[in-house]
């Protein structure tokens, strides 16, 4: 996989995705004509464009995002005032990425399967190790697998507990709640044919091999929590993985690794201070699995869920989130970088989401299903991309200098100027170490 392709956010399918270096959601399902009237559109089409913002909530309302957005700032700064001194914000930048993403490498796919909730999958918990860039194992930087085998216990794929799929579980889950909204509108027999197809399709993103970065952690959370509701499990999945993408540094460090969990070299905990989010998750999971011996949704709520990890309370986490945010504001003000005003918006805007919706965003679903995040976006917005777009070719250095004099740029100029420096990224990136 090439750090291009590895800076996306996890995609389902070609019918849309986010682009985190543009900001930009690209839809390739609607014309610009088709999108004006979006509210005419299929529940299918539309639950599309919401599994898409919530990659884009995620991008700027988590602190994980928020550490994203610091790096891309950065290097954009870079790009238009290039110094031998500075380059290494692409070079943090693009490791940002592989290290939270995974290259393809590490996943290994033994044989095809397609599972079905008679005939359901099993999965064990494994750990392996990154690489330097020697090439040699390093294991001061351990990651967590999970495998998985059919019924008859014939492996099936092994692939690592990654952002990406702690992404992908709040993007479906989010998806697949609109979808149930809109479907409990609809009069009988239409609402149980929709409901039975909704089944289906769960049914078919749960077991299928080739899918199972959008599943793995949702059969994880099913097995420990034992859950026999699809949903009710991406739900909760959700929960976990918003908690888990706020997480400071020094919050991980306190969480609690029971003993049956620990491995050879201290690897467990290594990878709570390498902050290796797949297995963050996994710990939370666990400790809340043990410290409740029945699982119910009502208890299943942010503060339960950091008690049973032995940290502070969801209040105090927002507050050394926060804290975490106003010292990047004080470097990227010091700095003096170009992008100062779009940071700060962005900023504002996820300052505003964590404290309307806590750390875990979906445990609201529980007690109010009309309160909406998307709705409290109201100081930035996503660009749309449709399968009719297109843009003319600019000038980039009149655009630098735009930016330099803080004069807005139009859809178009940010599309080349966002190409430009992604060329200049990756290329950077693919030179260093040779």
């Amino acid at each position: 996989m090439t750090l291009k392709k590895a800076r996306l956010f996890p995609n389902i399918s070609t019918l849309g995705y986010y682009d985190p270096f543009k900001f930009k959601i690209h839809l390739n399902i609607f014309t610009e004509d088709e999108f004006k009237n979006i509210r005419n559109a299929s529940y299918a089409k539309t639950a599309i464009l919401v599994h898409e913002l919530q990659h884009w909530v995620d991008h700027h309302s988590t602190l994980w995002g928020i550490k994203y957005l610091e790096k891309i700032f950065n290097s954009y700064h870079v790009c238009i005032f290039p110094h031998e001194a500075v380059l290494y914000n692409h070079r943090q930048l693009g490791l940002f990425i592989n290290r939270n993403i995974f290259n393809e490498y590490y996943t290994e796919k033994y044989n095809e399967a397609v599972g079905t909730f008679d005939n359901r999958w099993m999965f064990r918990l494994t750990a392996g190790f990154r690489f330097d860039y020697k090439g040699n194992v390093d294991r001061s930087k351990p990651i967590p697998f999970i495998r998985f085998y059919d019924h008859n216990d014939k492996p099936i794929i092994r692939l690592p507990i990654s952002v990406a799929a702690l992404l992908e579980a709040t993007a479906v889950y989010s998806e697949y709640r609109y979808k149930l909204n809109a479907i409990s509108t609809l009069g009988e027999p239409h609402r149980n044919n929709q409901l039975a197809r909704i089944n289906k399709d769960l049914e078919m993103l749960l077991y299928n091999s080739d899918l199972t970065i959008y599943s793995g952690i949702v059969h994880m959370t099913a097995k420990f929590l034992d859950i026999q509701n699809p949903l009710e499990a991406y739900h909760c999945s959700a929960i976990i993985s918003k908690i888990t993408l706020n997480l400071p540094q020094t919050v991980m460090a306190m969480i609690s690794i029971p003993k049956e969990h620990e491995l050879p070299d201290n690897a467990c905990k290594q990878m709570v201070s390498n902050g290796e989010l797949g297995y963050v998750y996994f710990i939370l999971l666990s400790n809340y699995a043990r410290a409740n011996e029945e699982f119910n949704m009502d208890n299943f709520t942010t503060d339960n869920i950091l008690k049973s990890s032995n940290l502070p309370r969801e209040k105090e986490i927002i507050e050394i989130i926060e804290s975490e945010i106003n010292e990047i504001d004080t470097k990227m003000l010091l700095n003096k970088n170009a992008f100062t005003n779009l940071w700060l918006d962005y900023i504002f805007q996820g300052k505003s989401n964590l404290n309307s919706f806590g750390i875990s965003q979906f445990e609201l679903d529980i007690k109010n299903s009309e309160k909406n995040i998307f709705n409290n976006c109201n100081r930035v917005n996503p660009e749309i991309s449709l399968m009719d777009s297109s843009y003319l070719q600019q000038d980039i250095k009149a655009i630098n200098q735009k930016i330099i004099t803080n004069i807005s740029l139009s859809l178009e100029e940010w599309e080349a100027f966002t190409d430009y420096c992604e060329e200049r990224i990756f290329g950077f990136n693919e030179i260093c170490g040779i």
